[in-house]
């Protein structure tokens, strides 16, 4: 193993759109990083504030691409495409990096030419104030174990890719609203390995009005198992040995979306589907929950 750090040029990736508020913040958190090659590309996603006049008052390492609201993921494309860094790393423009995330995530794939991502942990910082690490209370919602799914907890903001890698499978390209970046992931590590770094160097500041959180459930839906079944055809040499079991996960994994929704005949749909795939208890548990109405407790006196 090599133990030292050498310093490969890399490329900070920030989409942004109307972030005035937050940029700086997630700007001068990547220009704090002890890791010296560096280079920070905050793609102004057609913000209609001040945040494009806010980045350009940066000098170099920074620098500001302006184009037309296309999203997020398009954005990050934009990044990707317009620099020549062996490594790129992903921070949101309402995020923040701690100290030693760009080093402690490069090291890995320095020591390792088949490691062509890694990832660490984050720290949940709610509208409130408070804070969770995440992975301390395990939320992860996977009784079968096939190891199709990157870890719930691997967020893009605490990822570190190889450049060469995002092009040959083809960066955010694909038309997903939702898990455009687990999809990513996946399509990586079916030709490169991931590395998990099990400590906290990202704070992800979450709002009432987060993206993710207004998401429209069967959209979700229809992208994750667009991703499945894609994934299916793509490599079967990988997974058509689990593919029921994969589908099973998916399937429970959906139906307990749904119940979070308040969506409970569908949900109830989703555990049977997963029970077709593959029987198991906790399916039928899950399946016998959604019978059970929430505050329905007995009392005796």
């Amino acid at each position: 193993m090599v133990n030292r750090l050498e310093p490969l040029f890399v490329a900070v990736v920030i989409p942004a759109y109307n972030c005035a508020e937050t940029i700086r913040r997630a700007i001068d958190s990547a220009l704090d990083q002890d890791y010296p090659n560096k280079e920070i590309i905050v793609v102004d996603d057609g913000s209609t504030d001040n945040t494009r006049d806010i980045v350009a008052a940066y000098p170099i390492p920074v620098r500001c691409i302006h184009q037309n609201n296309t999203g997020p993921d398009l954005a990050r494309n934009r990044g990707i495409y317009s620099t020549s860094a062996e490594f790129i790393a992903f921070l949101d423009a309402d995020d923040e990096w701690l100290p030693g995330r760009l080093s402690k995530s490069i090291q890995p794939m320095i020591d390792n030419p088949d490691t062509g991502i890694t990832w660490c942990r984050a720290i949940d910082k709610m509208w409130d104030g408070t804070k969770k690490i995440r992975g301390d209370i395990s939320a992860k919602l996977d009784r079968f174990s096939s190891g199709f799914w990157t870890d719930p907890h691997h967020c893009t903001p605490a990822t570190t890719c190889r450049r060469n890698l995002l092009l040959e499978v083809g960066c955010f390209d694909r038309p997903l609203s939702a898990f455009a970046d687990m999809d990513l992931w996946i399509r990586i590590r079916e030709i490169s390995n991931i590395v998990e770094i099990p400590e906290p160097l990202v704070i992800v500041h979450n709002r009432p009005d987060s993206r993710s959180r207004s998401k429209d459930i069967d959209k979700v839906r229809d992208d994750y198992l667009k991703i499945i079944h894609d994934a299916l055809e793509r490599r079967p040499d990988l997974y058509a040995r689990n593919a029921n079991l994969i589908l099973a996960e998916g399937w429970f994994n959906l139906g307990h979306r749904y119940k979070k929704h308040g969506k409970v005949g569908d949900a109830r749909r989703c555990f049977r589907y997963s029970f077709l795939k593959l029987p198991t208890r906790h399916t039928v548990q899950s399946w016998a929950g959604t019978f059970i109405r929430r505050g329905s407790r007995s009392t005796k006196t």
